[in-house]
């Protein structure tokens, strides 16, 4: 088993914890369990995350050690390079060495590849920070946040590594990072893995917990299959001992019928490429209802990663139901076992890029050319999208007698109704609502709700009028919230996007914002907070938990409005500062007072992202005087 920990970024303290899992176990009967482990030249005085602590008693080193894990002990195997220094493992090159070498002395019957880093899902891993201890620059000679190692260069690793020692295929290929469970990520690994383990969703620091290699040991009759469903039990099982497994996915993929997948999604597609206009409507509302992961109410945060089976099924209905069929059927056959949490039980095993609007379209993506199809697909219906007719455009009534609102025990009730020539092309209503800021008297959105479309040609929303506060023991802030609801689980979930800064940035004014996005998972029941995990995402789309400076400063990130009526993402005042100290920040939803003035934008959108909205003003009523 090979596993190649790119440590070298922010997520260094979970690579010492999880080398530690691998001294734990005996790994030196049947089982050669082989590291590529990189560390960082910075500790925890720079930021959390990153450490200088001893790891697997080979005290604080700073380069790229190769090590091979016996029974209970460690040992360091010679360098890929003829002297120890940092490698960059952002590189295919040193990744292809290194299974070059794995496979090459370490021979085994059945062979397996673990990936350990921050993920992205179709943009790849990583980033690696440091080579030999030097920081990666840009043509220009600033500092940028490391080399990716991107999917491309996953595949010809893979493919140059194998090839080097006559080495078909591996048994099994993980991930052991965020987003990496993607259709894209998948049929990349193909035809370099029998199975795959990864995750649609967002993971923990800890990761898999490395322990459950040990099941390898003494044995020589564990499939492929067997090891990767292993793997996914000790993972959720580790993840409940940290309270962090409301939210997990991990998924174990055969693989070997990939391609039986890859024409049913074919067959799927063709159809609705043929004639894509009336079928776009349908597309959009489907893309609206399936499960979202790395998901941010701020889209230029967002993933933009759906769940493939969520979308596919919520297409019934549209003339292509057979279709349907097949591929949830190929579906179910590729996706032989998976576990998830109890927030994420819609999951199916497989997620896919899929951005709601041409305008968050990464132009990357189009670089891709393992799933040509769905490509194709992508192009056509946000190009489609962009095509509607401006009679036929996302359009609300504004006259005032078709917009009705009213408030009562439960909260602000808006009614509006759609123009007569929208009502096939709007498939998305949201509801932003926002209050004065009495620290600088400025106006800001601070959530946002689902509303839903009604058969009369009308569209509702609501608003329970409490607001999300963030508390450090010393001063409270709101924050902005994102809502949906499980209704048979009576689950609540909230994605909160804020910033971040560690200490030693707040005193420099060109020191950019950490972007970060907390995610809350409450019992509808009790109110009781089951989950609150802080996840950042870097300047190359690369997710991670949070490792914060408790002395640093973490913020609500809000929205403004504009004189056209556009939304913009602001930092408000450094009034509304917290300290970072995660461990002891509270929540509270808080109804609002008597008095306080409500601004309410329901906006209505159709399948090329056009909006329209009305505003409703008011005032919270004397909450005595209300049933």
């Amino acid at each position: 088993m090979l596993v190649y920990m790119m440590g070298d970024t922010d997520l260094e303290f979970f690579a010492g914890t999880d080398l530690e899992e691998m001294l734990s176990i005996d790994a030196s009967n049947g089982l050669n369990l082989v590291v590529l482990a990189d560390r960082s030249p910075l500790d925890e005085e720079f930021l959390p995350g990153y450490t200088n602590e001893d790891f697997v008693g080979l005290g604080n080193w700073d380069d790229t050690k190769m090590l091979l894990f016996g029974d209970k002990e460690v040992s360091i195997l010679p360098p890929l390079k003829s002297v120890e220094q940092g490698l960059n493992m952002g590189d295919a090159d040193t990744l292809a060495n290194f299974i070059e070498f794995g496979l090459s002395n370490f021979p085994a019957d059945r062979t397996g590849l673990i990936f350990w880093d921050h993920g992205a899902g179709w943009p790849g891993m990583g980033p690696d920070e440091f080579e030999d201890g030097i920081p990666f620059l840009d043509a220009s000679g600033e500092y940028i946040a490391g080399d990716i190692l991107d999917l491309l260069e996953i595949q010809t690793g893979i493919t140059s590594g194998l090839s080097s020692v006559a080495v078909e295929k591996l048994d099994l290929i993980g991930f052991d990072a965020c987003l990496m469970a993607t259709y894209e990520v998948a049929a990349a690994m193909a035809n370099l893995a029998d199975f795959m383990v990864a995750s649609e969703e967002l993971e923990p620091g800890h990761g898999w917990d490395y322990q459950s290699l040990e099941i390898l040991n003494g044995t020589s009759d564990v499939t492929a299959e067997e090891l990767g469903s292993h793997i996914a039990k000790g993972f959720q099982s580790q993840a409940q001992s940290f309270d962090t497994d409301e939210n997990i996915t991990l998924s174990i993929l055969d693989l070997t019928v990939f391609d039986e997948f890859q024409n049913s999604i074919s067959n799927l597609l063709e159809p609705l490429l043929s004639d894509p206009i009336p079928a776009a409507p349908s597309v959009s509302r489907s893309l609206n209802i399936a499960s979202r992961f790395g998901s941010s109410p701020n889209p230029d945060q967002d993933s933009h990663i759906v769940d493939l089976g969520n979308f596919v099924e919520e297409l019934a209905g549209i003339g292509v139901d057979s279709e349907i069929e097949q591929t949830l059927n190929a579906l179910n056959k590729l996706v032989v076992n998976k576990v998830a949490g109890i927030a994420s039980k819609r999951a199916s095993g497989l997620s896919v890029y899929f951005p709601q609007t041409i305008d968050y379209l990464d132009v990357n993506y189009l670089s891709l050319d393992v799933v040509p199809n769905w490509k194709e697909f992508l192009e056509t219906f946000l190009e489609v999208g962009q095509a509607i007719p401006e009679m036929s455009r996302a359009k609300l009534d504004q006259e005032v007698t078709s917009t009705e609102y009213y408030i009562d025990g439960d909260g602000l009730t808006i009614t509006a109704s759609l123009g007569s020539l929208s009502q096939d092309t709007i498939t998305e209503a949201i509801l932003y609502y926002g209050v004065i800021n009495t620290a600088d008297d400025m106006l800001y959105f601070v959530g946002e709700e689902p509303g839903w479309i009604n058969d009369d040609g009308t569209v509702t929303a609501f608003y329970d009028l409490s607001i999300l506060t963030m508390s450090d023991g010393f001063d409270t802030s709101y924050a902005y919230t994102y809502f949906s609801v499980d209704e048979d689980e009576n689950l609540y979930f909230f994605d909160i996007p804020l910033g971040y800064m560690p200490s030693d940035e707040l005193e420099n004014d060109d020191a950019p914002i950490h972007d970060v996005e907390l995610s809350l998972v409450i019992d509808g029941d009790t109110s009781e907070i089951l989950s609150a995990v802080y996840y950042e995402v870097d300047e190359s789309g690369q997710w991670g938990e949070l490792m914060a400076d408790p002395e640093g400063a973490i913020f609500p990130i809000l929205q403004m409005e504009n004189d056209d009526g556009s939304l913009e993402w602001v930092s408000p005042s450094d009034s509304m500062w917290l300290y970072a100290d995660l461990d002891e920040l509270t929540y509270s939803f808080e109804p609002l007072q008597e008095g306080v003035a409500v601004i309410a934008d329901l906006y209505v959108y159709d399948y090329g992202g056009n909006s329209d909205y009305i505003t409703i003003e008011t005032t919270v009523p004397d909450h005595n005087t209300i049933n």
